[in-house]
């Protein structure tokens, strides 16, 4: 049977669709809170007790663990992998910040334009949200008499995981547990914790959204002798069901999303494949799905979720190809650049002494 060591590599996979796909799906289930009022459930949430949104920030979770823990194993540089990372993150989300801030915010303020620059809170929302940590998800006047008031980006929360996610990869590469029996008693030592804390009720965010990246980091170690096809993918989503209404449930979901996106992520269908032609347009679905839906429920109150969907998806995918192709991109062409000029600064830093 085949491995996952035994799928294409290079990029020739669906990881760029399925990612948008994902990103697609969380502004699908924000549609309905925005529509209908916080607490709203939808479909699928009733089904298994996770929401669509969750399900494809799993999605997202998995693929990144892989791919992130390939990316550190192959560059043995530091300095580039965190270049990267800082480059794929950070000049996008930027755009999205001053944008929403600076133009988006005084057009659909209730106050004139002089009121709300007046406010501190317009000057904090950059550097508040680009910390990743102390997120401000208001501004001043905005969006106060929408269904889901005031907030902005609802979808930066995550971003804050996934680079203290980034960071776990780091500290287990550096101290040369990602090879083999290393790994494996991180993985135990992880496992254990994971299901101790989930069994007595306390997962939270991290929990929740490590498992996945953490089973996306198994997959990549232990690739040569993890199966890979639909003999094991459905051991593994019978095994799941049968952990359905148990405490351990979520943990089980997440780690057979993961499998599922990475095994159809490999699986090379060729008249799929013309897409990646395209760009990488996730991560800017991801960052303007959330301003431009409160923007609709703004303009256009009353609007149904389905609705909602028609109206905001194209013009956030249109968004999110101006972002790649005029912010994303580009910032990762010069992300080599970006690491000369991080080593040049801690050189420098070190001869003077003060590292």
């Amino acid at each position: 049977m085949k491995t996952f060591a035994d799928l294409p590599v290079g990029r020739d996979n669906h990881f760029n669709l399925i990612r948008l796909i994902a990103a697609s799906a969380v502004l699908l289930s924000h549609s309905f809170p925005l529509t209908r009022g916080m607490g709203s459930a939808e479909p699928l949430e009733q089904l298994t007790g996770q929401s669509l949104g969750a399900a494809s920030v799993y999605v997202f979770f998995g693929i990144s663990g892989y791919m992130i823990t390939r990316s550190f194993d192959r560059r043995h540089d530091i300095w580039s992998f965190g270049a990267a990372r800082i480059a794929r993150i950070y000049p996008g989300l930027l755009v999205v910040l001053a944008l929403t801030s600076f133009l988006l915010g005084p057009l659909v303020a209730s106050a004139d334009w002089r009121t709300y620059f007046a406010e501190p809170s317009v000057w904090t929302y950059i550097p508040r949200n680009l910390s990743l940590r102390f997120l401000q998800y208001e501004l001043p006047f905005v969006f106060e008499a929408n269904i889901y008031p005031s907030a902005i980006n609802g979808s930066l929360w995550t971003l804050f995981w996934e680079v203290a996610c980034y960071g776990m990869v780091v500290a287990v590469g550096l101290l040369g547990g990602l090879r083999g029996r290393r790994f494996g008693l991180f993985l135990l030592l992880y496992m254990a914790f994971a299901v101790s804390i989930t069994l007595m009720g306390q997962a939270g965010s991290w929990t929740k959204l490590s498992l996945p990246f953490v089973v996306g980091m198994a997959i990549y170690v232990f690739r040569h002798k993890i199966p890979a096809g639909w003999v094991p993918a459905l051991l593994i989503i019978a095994g799941a069901l049968a952990c359905y209404m148990t405490p351990i449930w979520p943990l089980a979901y997440g780690l057979t999303l993961t499998y599922l996106a990475l095994w159809l992520g490999h699986a090379k269908a060729d008249w799929l494949l013309g897409y990646n032609r395209l760009g990488d347009y996730s991560y800017g679905t991801y960052i303007y799905a959330f301003p431009v839906q409160q923007t609709a429920a703004w303009a256009l109150p009353g609007l149904t979720v389905a609705e909602m969907i028609l109206v905001t998806l194209p013009v956030t995918w249109g968004l999110a190809a101006l972002s790649w192709h005029l912010v994303e991109s580009p910032a990762l062409d010069r992300r080599e650049g970006l690491a000369a000029q991080i080593r040049t600064v801690l050189a420098g830093q070190l001869l003077q002494g003060k590292l």
